[in-house]
């Protein structure tokens, strides 16, 4: 009995964890974004510490809730080590540390704190839950475009999640969601926010494999997962051994088609990532949280500070913040959870998480900056379900439940009436 009490008080320090990063997500991001608000900065701040808070209480809480395979359990551990060992040097021992920018800026040490949401996913109700709150809070993508582009583009970051399970949602809300995901694309193409649109179409390519799954083999929907998880690591080698940059090459060749969003934005970043880590010899290790690169771009043609904490691509984030040590792991981490969440055969709501990852993997090298984020709590919660032991128990039946509480509530009522007579 007090076992269940227990379980019931931990349960609710997700709760207060995602519905601080929900808040944040619609009311502060987009008004930072729009102009500088001292009021939302500092409710921001309060939102991120009582997130932090809430998450790091659930981990300890679950301290004793382990990945079963060895070898995944032990890079996890290494990872929380580099972690630790990152947040101690950069808090206590590197002179760059700024108190208030150090725990308050989702680029720095809240960061380093994402793979906590690893425990929050190895429990199958967190994850269904987030599931269904991430559903309609998604509805609100458009409503939202009427004060101001910025809320559409922040509350409809995480409409991936929900829109790749359709299939299996209510018919009005999988509609809903699916007008919503096409609508959030063309308003995010038309303002140049590209990787939105990438990570929105791909995931209705997942929704739509759904559909086709009985005339698309799994080893075939496999094959395409290892191929885009190979294509960026492959052009990322290219580029380092022969200069070769794929972004160049390709929106340049279709630069009468894209128009606006035909700009490389990512191969200087890249040169200036890698020529400042290897001029300061932090190209193993990195420069910490604090870390900050050399960026003439900027300074030069924008007017921006010349030293920036944020490199805007995942990929080069990592480098930056923990080196090749760091990424090495990291990644590491999350091939382990593709591994073996799609391994796990006749389970298509497995196989959607897996796929999920891998679209995240993919789109690293363009964007999805490792920020303290509610979309960077959505994926570390996802990869925390792929070592979850109850992933074998996630079916299409235990989606619709989660979405007809109040008619499963109803039977369990009839039937006990029945047991009763």
């Amino acid at each position: 009995m007090n076992s269940n009490i227990d379980s019931v008080k931990i349960q609710k320090w997700p709760r207060w964890c995602i519905g601080s990063l929900l808040l944040y997500a619609l009311l502060v991001s987009p008004s930072l974004i729009i102009r500088y608000n001292a009021i939302a900065k500092n409710f921001g701040a309060l939102l991120l510490a009582l997130s932090m808070f809430s998450l790091i209480m659930y981990f300890y809480k679950n301290r004793h809730l382990q990945i079963c395979s060895k070898f995944p359990r032990t890079i996890y551990t290494i990872l929380l080590t580099y972690v630790s060992c990152s947040i101690f040097y950069g808090a206590f021992i590197d002179n760059g540390y700024v108190p208030l920018t150090f725990w308050g800026n989702i680029d720095y040490a809240p960061a380093f704190l994402l793979p906590l949401f690893v425990k929050i996913g190895m429990r199958k109700e967190n994850v269904l839950w987030l599931l269904k709150v991430l559903a309609y809070f998604s509805l609100l993508t458009l409503p939202m475009f009427l004060v101001d582009f910025s809320y559409t583009l922040y509350i409809g970051w995480t409409l991936f999640f929900p829109l790749a399970f359709a299939k299996f949602l209510p018919k009005k809300l999988a509609i809903a969601l699916i007008v919503s995901g096409i609508c959030y694309a063309s308003l995010c193409w038309f303002d140049g926010a590209r990787t939105p649109v990438i990570r929105t179409i791909i995931s209705m390519l997942i929704a739509v494999y759904t559909y086709l799954k009985p005339i698309i083999s799994r080893r075939l929907a496999n094959w395409a997962a290892i191929a885009t998880i190979v294509i960026p690591f492959y052009y990322f080698f290219l580029y380092v051994t022969t200069g070769f940059s794929v972004f160049d090459s390709e929106l340049s060749s279709r630069s009468s088609s894209l128009g606006d969003n035909s700009a490389d934005t990512r191969t200087f970043l890249y040169e200036e990532i890698l020529d400042d880590l290897q001029d300061t010899k932090t190209i193993w290790f990195g420069k910490g949280i604090n870390g900050k690169y050399s960026s003439p771009f900027f300074s030069h043609n924008s007017g921006d500070n010349e030293e920036r904490q944020n490199p805007e691509v995942g990929f080069l984030s990592y480098l930056l913040k923990g080196g090749i040590v760091y990424t090495v792991i990291v990644f590491l981490l999350l091939l382990l959870a593709v591994i073996r969440i799609l391994s796990v055969k006749d389970n298509i709501i497995a196989q959607i998480f897996g796929l999920l990852i891998v679209q995240h993997i993919f789109l690293l090298f363009i964007e999805n900056i490792p920020q303290y984020t509610l979309y960077n709590a959505v994926i570390w919660s996802i990869v925390g379900f792929a070592f979850s032991p109850n992933l074998y128990d996630v079916n299409e039946n235990t989606i619709g439940k989660i979405f007809n509480v109040r008619r499963s509530f109803v039977l369990s009522k009839q039937q006990k009436t029945v047991i009763n007579k």
